[in-house]
Formats: structure tokens, sequence, C-alpha cells
């Protein structure tokens, strides 16, 4: 069921029903969650005042048993007022295996005499013992104690465990309660001296505590706390730690044992232990009912009673049973009280709201085109004056009906109109259309004529663009080759003045060769001079004999001298006349040359003034070239400007052929919608249409 599909009524009904429930349970929630609380206080006080109550009923209990042994102590230490004398070394038969120290009172034998003590129970109900310390052991050597077989209980010693030792050891005097032979008495330990003081003994006098025992278990156990909660006293303190005083189900060490499998048990004793009160919450199963519990537990400690502690618990489920009861019945009223609001709402709504069927009908009849459609009921004819809002929105919706026909029928007529004039529009277009492309052929025409014409202006002046190129690379070679022509010339006159100079030097050194050759046929005259002058010299010398001889080798190798400078300057005079003839060969081809770089000279001054003139003409040429290229750029802007014209032409007519077109297209759908529009009216009902 999705609750968006319901009628409204249904919508506010169950929506409203589903708040108040809301509202309704969370109210029983805060209320139930209250009331958990208030009975938790309630259920630990409850626990806390019961173990308090128990724990000062064994404080009382106690205090008369305290009282009582004070008592019978006094009455039992005034018996040993007279000369008391220890004899350590005078030892008595106690039992048949025991001896003792003899003790006398008043020259009466103390040691194994039970007159004293057993008069002493007679008279006051209670125990007697007389011990005797030997060495760190004290004896009993008189005591109307009995054991559960009967026996007394002579001939023992102090257990040094018991919690009286420590005390009596020292001279100090204990009371306190203790288990003998299976029965509980409040006991007494009273240290005394020997007359001479040199030993020491204790009198202990023990009340009997069985019925007064009897009754704090009967109070302890006949107190319930729920219908199930029993309290418990456990012992929390040294070797009987964990043992149990008073259980209505275990006994001796079973709690112990037990505590060890449950963790909740164990950590009650390990609180216990350390705390001298409190409360805390425990689950543990029963072995004996196997039941699960779980227990509030209160407890608090009675120290007179060796260390022990009263344990109160009661079960959860008993204490809050009234509670859950409570609260079942709170969630059942809260159903039922939301059940009949959604009643109640519902039958309101659906009162409220039935003029929403008469605003559906209407809306319906709307929808469906139905502008003459009106709500029709009491309240909308006037017949009821009521300020509802449905009954507002009918009328309303009355008058948007009567608005909406008033503006359909307007919608109509002017469709009507529309569709008349879109179809004289659509004539008109088509017309314009046909104007539009006659004119667009015809600026195409002229715009094509004008791109040729401009083409073929492009062309001309790309040809006198070549031209002038063509001219101006002519004029520049023209103007380079004047350049290397006068660089030529001027060569040519260096080259003319240097072959000069040339032949002028070899000139010279033809001269100064004949000048050397002179000079040699000078020194050659001088060496055959020299010859002829040593020749003489040695004939001179072989005249002279022994003392001519060194002149004669002189005059020998002067000779030898002398041959070898004729010799040298014949091959100079040889080398000078080639040098001579050369020279003068050299002389007479550089006179040619000169004639010829002469002749070199005139025909490069005359080529010199023949590019001259050709630079000028081809100068003359490149302007005219120039001239006529910058008229056909002219003539081809123009042409370009025309055919820009012409195209804008071109393209404004097309522009007019599409708007044309475009005008008569959306004219032609004006006339579709007008059509659709009138089509889609004569689905409404309107008067007068």
């Amino acid at each position: 069921m999705n609750l968006k599909t319901l009628p409204l009524s249904k919508q506010i009904s169950f929506t409203s029903a589903a708040l108040v429930a809301l509202i309704v349970l969370s109210l029983v929630g805060i209320t139930a969650a209250y009331t958990f609380n208030a009975a938790t206080a309630r259920t630990e006080r409850a626990v806390s005042t019961q173990a308090e109550g128990l724990r000062q009923t064994m404080d009382i209990a106690y205090k008369l048993s305290e009282s009582s042994v004070t008592q019978l102590a006094e009455l039992f230490e005034v018996e040993f007022n007279g000369e008391l004398l220890v004899d350590p070394e005078q030892q008595i038969s106690i039992t048949p295996e025991i001896d003792g120290p003899m003790v006398t009172l008043d020259s009466t034998f103390i040691t194994g005499n039970y007159g004293v003590v057993d008069n002493f129970t007679k008279m006051t109900g209670g125990i007697a013992t007389v011990f005797v310390r030997t060495g760190d052991d004290y004896l009993r050597i008189s005591t109307s104690l009995k054991k559960e077989n009967g026996e007394r209980a002579v001939g023992t010693k102090l257990d040094r465990s018991h919690p009286s030792y420590a005390k009596i050891i020292k001279g100090e005097t204990y009371v306190g309660e203790a288990l003998l032979f299976g029965k509980r008495y409040m006991s007494k330990y009273l240290p005394i001296k020997s007359t001479d003081g040199q030993h020491d003994l204790v009198l202990y006098i023990g009340f009997d505590m069985t019925n007064l025992f009897a009754d704090v278990q009967n109070a302890v156990l006949s107190t319930r706390i729920g219908e199930t909660g029993i309290p418990y006293v456990l012992y929390t303190a040294g070797a009987n730690a964990g043992k149990v005083m008073i259980h209505s189900q275990f006994k001796g060490d079973e709690f112990k044992e037990l505590a060890a499998k449950e963790s909740d048990l164990q950590g009650l004793l390990d609180k216990m232990t350390k705390e001298d009160s409190g409360i805390t919450q425990i689950s543990w199963t029963n072995p004996i009912s196997g039941e699960n519990r779980t227990e509030f537990v209160a407890f608090t400690k009675v120290p007179q009673w060796g260390g022990a502690a009263i344990v109160a618990p009661a079960l959860t489920s008993e204490m809050f049973s009234t509670i859950y009861a409570m609260s079942g019945m709170m969630v059942i009223m809260g159903l039922i009280a939301s059940a009949v609001i959604a009643f109640a709402l519902f039958w309101v709504t659906s009162r409220l709201t039935s003029s929403t069927k008469v605003l559906t009908a209407l809306a319906l009849k709307l929808g469906n085109g139905d502008m003459t459609a009106r709500a029709d009921d009491e309240v909308t004819n006037g017949n009821v004056s009521t300020k509802n809002e449905i009954s507002l929105l009918a009328r309303s919706m009355n008058r948007m009906a009567e608005s909406m026909e008033q503006a359909l029928g307007a919608v109509k007529r002017s469709t009507d109109q529309v569709q008349e004039a879109s179809e004289d529009l659509v004539q008109t277009s088509e017309e314009l259309s046909k104007g539009a492309a006659s004119g667009s052929d015809a600026a195409s025409g002229m715009a094509a004529a004008v791109e040729e014409m401009s083409s073929s202006i492009s062309s001309v002046g790309e040809s006198a663009t070549e031209a002038k190129d063509v001219s101006n690379k002519a004029r520049q070679l023209a103007d380079d080759g004047l350049g290397a022509i006068n660089s030529a010339t001027q060569q040519m006159h260096k080259i003319s003045e240097n072959v000069q100079g040339t032949a002028s030097v070899i000139q010279q050194l033809g001269e100064q060769s004949r000048e050397i050759s002179e000079i040699a046929l000078i020194i050659k005259g001088i060496a055959e001079q020299t010859n002829l002058l040593a020749l003489n010299a040695a004939i001179e010398a072989a005249r002279a004999g022994e003392q001519g001889r060194g002149f004669s080798v002189v005059a020998d190798e002067v000779r030898k001298l002398a041959e070898r400078t004729r010799k040298s300057t014949d091959d100079i005079h040889g080398m000078i006349e080639a040098i001579q003839n050369s020279s003068g060969v050299a002389v007479n081809n550089m006179d040619m040359a000169v004639e010829s770089v002469k002749k070199g000279v005139e025909l490069v001054d005359r080529a010199g003034q023949a590019m001259n003139q050709i630079t000028a003409d081809s100068s003359a040429v490149a302007h005219s070239v120039e001239n006529i290229h910058a008229a056909l750029l002219e003539q081809n802007q123009a042409s370009e400007s025309i055919g820009q014209q012409v195209e804008v032409v071109a393209q404004l007519s097309e522009g007019n052929l599409d708007m044309a077109r475009r005008a008569a297209n959306a004219v032609s759908g004006l006339k579709g919608v007008a059509t659709d529009l009138s089509n889609i009216l004569k689905k409404f009902q309107v008067k007068n249409m």
C-alpha cells in the first residue's frame, strides 16, 4: 500500500495516527525508563535495608553473648583469687598418655581436677577451662568442655592458628566467637599469672551460643526479599574466607567451590574481601535448581563474627515484575489510544475533506477540456456560509474555469485571424522570393564578368612585374659590368705603370751587369799579374836554395790563389754576359707588353663608354616598365573593388533570397502553428466558440 495513492483523508489519518502512536510510545518509553530507574533505586534500598537490619540483629546477638561471657569470666576469675602455684618439675597425669605441670590453688590440685570447672558449669551453664603455658603452647589441664564423643577435651593444646593465640601470648585478653567441637561459643581468654609471677596461665570461659545462633540463623533464613531472595552469611577473612556461616542451600566450602566456577560470585567474594559494604549485580546458575539467576546483591560486614558478611540478594525478575507488567499495559493502552485517535481523525478529516470530491470531479473535467464545468454544491452555490479553505478553493476554481473559458475564446478568435493573415503572407513571401532570386542571378553574372576582367588585369600586371624585374636585373648587370670595366681600366693602367717600371729596373740591371763585368775584368788582370809575380817569386826562391824554401811555398800558394781568382772572374764574366743577354730579351718583351697594355687600356675605355650607354638605356626601360606596372596595379585594384561591390550586391541578393525563403517558411510554420492551435482549441468545450 502506497500512502501517496490513498485519499487525502486517509493520508491525514494515517500520518496523524503514526505521529500520535510515536508520541504515546515515546511517553511510555520515558515513563518506563523512569519507573525502571526508580525500581532499581528502590530495589537497592531494599537489599541494603535488609542487609543492614540483619547486621544489627547479629550485632545485638553478639553484644548480648559478649556481655554474658564477660560476666561469667568475672565470676570464674574470682574462683582463682587464692594462692595459685605452678610446679613444672612435678608432672601429673592428665590422661593416660599426657602429663602436665602440677598446678594448685590453695593447696588444691587443679591439674587433672575438674571440680572447679564442673561447679562453674553447673552454676552458670558456661564452659570453663584452665590452660598452663608450656614453652610456647598452652595445655588444657582442666576443662568442662567435652568433645563430640562425650570425652573431656583435656590434655589438648590451643591451636596456634586460633585468633586468640596471638593476643594471649602477649598477655592480652581475647573475646570472640569460636566453633569448638561442633558447637558455637562466645569465648573469652583471660591471661593470669601464678602467685609468684613466674608462670602464665589462661582462664577460658565459653558461653554456649547454640540457641542464640539458631535464633540468628532463623532470622536470616526467614527473611525474604521478593519471593525467592534469601539472605546468607559468609566468612570473608582468614583461613575461613569464602566458607558458609549461614545459607539455605550450601554448607562449608560449597559456596566457595561454586564461586570458582561462577565469575560473578567470585567477583562478589573479592569485593567483600576488600570493602566493608556495597551493592552490585550478579548473574549465576544455581547448581541445585538449575535456575539462572540475575540478582541485585547488597552486603555488609559483621567484623565481630569472625569477619563474616551478610549478603542480601533480590532476584531482578521478581523485583521488576510489576514494572514489566505495567510497561506492557502502558504500551497496550498507548496503542489503543492511538487507534482511537486515528479513528477520530479519520472521521473528522473525512467530514472536512468531503468537498474535495467535488473539486476532484471539477479538476478531471477541466483536465479533459470541458471549460464549461463548475463545482456545484451547497457551499459554492452560496446556500451555506463558510470560511473552510476547501470550500473557498472550490469557488476559486469556478472563477478560474470561467476565466479560462473566456481566455480560450479570445485565443480561438485570434488564432483564426492569424490563419487568414498567414495565408496572405505566404503568397507575398513567394513573390518576394522570386524577385530576390532574379536579382541574385544578375548580380552573380556581373560578379563573374568583373572577376574575369580582374583576372586578365592581374595577368598583365604579373607580366609587367616580370618585365620590371628583368629590366631591373639588366640595369643591375650593366651597373655591375660598368663597375667591372672601370676596375679593369684602373688595373690596366696600374699594370702599364708596373711594366714600365719593371723595364726601367731591367735596363738598370743590364747597366749594373756591365759595370760588374768591367770590375771582373779588372780583377782578372790583377790575378794574372799576381800569378806572374808569384812565378817570379818561386824562381827567386829556387835560386836562394834552403833559405828561400819557405818563401817558395808561400809564393806557390799565392800563385794557386791567383789562378783560382782568375778562374772565378772568368765564371762571373760568363754569368754576367748571360744576365745581360737575358736582360736585353726581357727589356724587349717588356716594351712589347707596354704596347699591349696601352692597347688594352684603350679597349677597356671604349667598353666603359658602351656600358655607360647601356646603363642609361636600361634605367629608362625600367622606369617605363615601372610606370606600366603602377598603372596596372591601379586598374587591378579598381577591378577588385568593383568585384567586391558586385560580390556584396550578390550576397545581399542571396541574403534577400534566403530571408524571403525563411520568411516564407516562417509564415508557413506560423500557419501550421495556427492550424495546430485551432485543432487543440477544438478539444475544449467553451460557450459561444
